[in-house]
């Protein structure tokens, strides 16, 4: 049996339920690619994660009328919702620029030192020069640039969570 906050989807609130698991799961395939020697497959996972983000993302602000970058921002910036904003961020550059995100920081082809010495998959270096997401670039750096692949999937996790649309809204 599925999770009781995803079993009735009908109307935002049980979609953004559905997009806050959908999320949880790409975050968990993200770990479990990164136990491997296989870039693309956390590529991938990593690919599928940004799109729930972004899926959330929509969703929230639709739900609250909040068209704007700069609105949208207001409210990550002011509810510690930072790394959520860097990862919508970094779907565009996934969609528009085709960006690959998973990079390895270790040596060579393999993620040597990956566990409590470092490397592993890494989130790679990305930034824009547009005004418009000059913070959220800024939290890319900050929040999301050369972590590992899933800490900033779960923290926009816990964030959507916490910042769930009611049936009020």
């Amino acid at each position: 049996m599925g999770d009781p906050a995803t079993e009735n989807v009908d109307g935002a609130v049980g979609a953004f339920a559905l997009g806050v698991r959908a999320l949880e799961l790409a975050s968990q395939r993200v770990r479990v690619a990164c136990e491997g020697d296989d870039i693309d497959t956390a590529a991938i996972e990593v690919h599928f994660g940004l799109h729930a983000v972004y899926d959330l993302h929509e969703a929230l602000f639709t739900s609250r009328g909040i068209e704007s970058t700069a609105g949208q921002d207001e409210v990550y910036g002011a509810s510690r919702g930072e790394a959520a904003g860097a990862l919508v961020f970094a779907r565009g550059g996934r969609t528009h620029e085709l960006v690959t995100f998973a990079t390895r920081g270790g040596f060579g082809d393999l993620p040597y030192g990956m566990g409590p010495y470092g490397g592993g998959w890494l989130w790679a270096d990305y930034s824009s020069t547009q005004r418009a997401f000059r913070q959220r670039s800024e939290w890319y750096r900050d929040r999301v640039r050369y972590r590992y692949l899933w800490d900033p999937l779960d923290e926009a996790w816990a964030w959507f969570r916490q910042h769930a649309p009611s049936s009020s809204d």
